[in-house]
């Protein structure tokens, strides 16, 4: 089963569904909203981004894609975390890992992706829980080594696309702000959602779970997929605001 959550309002920022004040982030490219990316950890791991590290904010996409590299070195921080098998660019890493403290850090201020965000779907064993992050297959230098930052991320955050300001802010989700847990939660490990002020969010269950199909199919995706699996829906964010011209 799935809950469906999130806000879009156009127009003027709703105070009631963030706290704190709204961080504003400078676009760099005029294509999409791409901002930095500053900085990516794992608990103690800080990995190593290129030179001014593009990021586009996309309510669209649903996971967080990464250039190879980039991404080998996350799961590399991860005790035995590992590919999963046939579907290229994606990793498993066992659920009962129910601490991986992930951070982004945009515009100078770190936020974090709470543990139930992070799980895209049940692994090869019920012992597994495939990541949120994957490959994206770049893996060179140059412009082209972005991330794809979507819902596994914007779950946790007010998230704001001013298009007169050029930028886009974060804020911290107020308790009232609606939320989604993951669409699979596995040996309990990441049963309630753990975004400190985001709200209560749902969760649908998996018991008998498969790759990238919940309980439905056990059957890893090929790379081939991957744009099908992240287009395939309306964002799930907590909140967004979209500010025109």
């Amino acid at each position: 089963s799935y809950a469906y959550g999130g806000v879009i309002n156009l127009g003027q920022p709703n105070s009631s569904l963030y706290t704190g004040s709204i961080n504003y982030v400078p676009i760099t490219r005029k294509v999409y909203w791409t901002v930095e990316l500053q900085a990516f950890g794992v608990g103690d791991t800080q990995l190593q981004l290129y030179q001014d590290q593009p990021a586009v904010i996309d309510s669209g996409t649903s996971l967080i894609g990464a250039p190879d590299r980039i991404v080998s070195n996350f799961y590399a921080s991860i005790p035995n975390a590992r590919n999963v098998s046939g579907s290229e660019g994606f990793y498993e890493y066992p659920c009962s890992d129910s601490n991986l403290g992930i951070q982004m850090t945009f515009g100078g201020q770190a936020y974090s992706i709470p543990d139930a965000n992070f799980v895209f779907d049940q692994g090869t064993d019920e012992n597994y829980c495939v990541g949120a992050l994957f490959g994206n297959g770049e893996d060179g230098t140059g412009a082209d080594q972005q991330f794809i930052v979507g819902d596994s991320f914007m779950r946790g955050v007010y998230t704001v696309f001013d298009g007169p300001k050029a930028s886009v802010g974060f804020a911290q989700l107020s308790s009232s702000a609606p939320t989604t847990g993951p669409d699979f939660v596995a040996s309990g490990s990441h049963g309630s959602n753990s975004n400190g002020g985001s709200g209560s969010g749902n969760s649908g269950s998996g018991s008998g779970g498969g790759i990238f199909g919940g309980a439905q199919s056990s059957v890893p995706a090929p790379r081939s997929m991957v744009s099908a699996l992240l287009m395939g829906g309306v964002s799930v964010a907590g909140a967004f605001l979209v500010l025109g011209a």
